[in-house]
């Protein structure tokens, strides 16, 4: 199925038009507590995956085999109220074994009227669990919520019918998003492994992989030669009361606007016309280049692409600008393993890592002399960046589309 067609599919338009029944969760649930079953093999819950057989999800907890006459049974389609439910701890089970006597089992009153797929993802939801924050103040780390501080929850569901198609179709966009999440994770380590080919090694001046007509080595520079950096510094940097609503002054762009090495404008903070105006120098355009120089990320950094308004940046950033060579092709070479090992070498502070500009000028760089040499490398890693981040916003979609079901049942 097209993402595109979810928006549109012809199936979940009976979601404007059905009756929603409200029921508090001990109307809906009850706990179980079915013991004496040692013949039964042993569950975890995990927050991914549910309740999962412990022997396959590779964990190895101790435990004293002549007590699991005390586990508690779980059966297929019911729920586990496990440890850190207060952050989430609902787990759905597929299977049938035994689990912690600490732990809640829960199961439907009327599993007439209820369909398991449905409620797990109400239970596994965002939503979900920040409404338990309304009844797990003071609950610590490593204790779970009881069955009658769960109980008095209220919940939002419709009719076994409809609850069946819901949790199936989310079920299928949960199957799409994690294969386009496979796709995505492929073409990103195909992408590092071509950076490590299409640029030369440590101690080497030509590349492993190279584009046809072209020779020679690649020629040493420092990074200053070819380029000016600026930095937010001194009276310039701002203050919260600086800060300003979308639409009431220009974007000032932050390391997690750089999403695996392209920009992403989702999410921004945005900053006076005035303290923009203050500092024309770090006026962000479309073609700059974004380095981090300080903070848990330095060393990350992007093109400048697809600016949706005004932009400027936060103190973490230094700007290059007046780029002489292919800003493409330099915007790739930076985050080569040969730069960022500079980077990492050069880096000072303690808590806070950080570089001077002064540094950053003098990285030693290697460039191959032919402009169109540049800009076929540039091209080749835009375009691989172009089906990143498509298949990115595919999932995006997915995600919202899925996110936008569920908050229909905490309306």
């Amino acid at each position: 199925m097209r993402v595109e067609s979810l928006n549109k599919n012809p199936h979940l338009g009976f979601l404007n038009n059905i009756e929603w029944m409200n029921a508090q969760a001990s109307e809906i649930f009850i706990s179980v507590n079915d013991r004496n079953h040692p013949e039964l093999p042993v569950l975890s819950a995990s927050q991914e995956l549910g309740m999962i057989y412990r022997d396959e999800g590779g964990m190895n907890i101790f435990h004293d085999v002549a007590n699991e006459i005390t586990y508690k049974r779980v059966k297929p389609g019911q729920f586990v109220i496990h440890l850190r439910s207060f952050q989430g701890g609902f787990a759905h089970s597929k299977v049938e074994g035994i689990t912690s006597p600490a732990y809640t089992i829960l199961d439907f009153k009327d599993r007439n009227k209820h369909n398991d797929l449905f409620w797990k993802y109400v239970l596994t939801s965002e939503e979900f669990i920040k409404r338990l924050e309304l009844i797990t103040y003071g609950i610590r780390d490593g204790r779970s919520i009881n069955f009658s501080d769960f109980s008095t929850l209220k919940f939002h569901f419709p009719s076994y019918e409809v609850q069946q198609k819901i949790g199936a179709f989310l079920s299928h966009v949960d199957s799409l998003i994690q294969a386009k999440t496979k796709k995505l994770e492929s073409l990103k380590a195909v992408k590092k492994s071509l950076l490590q080919k299409c640029f030369p090694k440590a101690g080497e001046k030509v590349p492993e992989m190279r584009f046809a007509g072209f020779k020679g080595e690649w020629e040493e520079k420092k990074l200053g030669e070819f380029c000016k950096l600026f930095g937010r510094i001194g009276f310039r940097g701002y203050t919260e009361k600086d800060l300003v609503k979308e639409g009431e002054g220009a974007i000032t762009l932050s390391p997690s606007n750089i999403v695996d090495g392209i920009m992403n404008y989702s999410k921004c903070t945005y900053i006076s016309w005035y303290k923009y105006e203050e500092s024309p120098e770090i006026k962000i355009n479309n073609g700059d280049i974004l380095l981090v120089k300080t903070g848990s990320t330095f060393g990350k950094t992007a093109l400048v692409t697809n600016l949706p308004c005004e932009a400027t940046i936060n103190p973490q950033f230094v700007v290059i600008k007046n780029i002489k060579i292919d800003n493409i092709f330099l915007s790739y070479l930076l985050s080569h393993d040969l730069i960022q090992n500079q980077i990492n070498s050069t880096v000072v502070g303690g808590a806070i890592p950080t570089m001077s500009q002064e540094v950053i000028k003098n990285f030693n760089i290697l460039i191959p002399s032919a402009t169109k040499e540049q800009q076929k490398i540039g091209h080749f890693f835009s375009k691989y960046d172009s089906l990143i981040s498509a298949q990115q916003k595919e999932i995006d979609k997915l995600k919202d589309i899925k996110k936008s079901l569920l908050q229909k049942m905490f309306v």
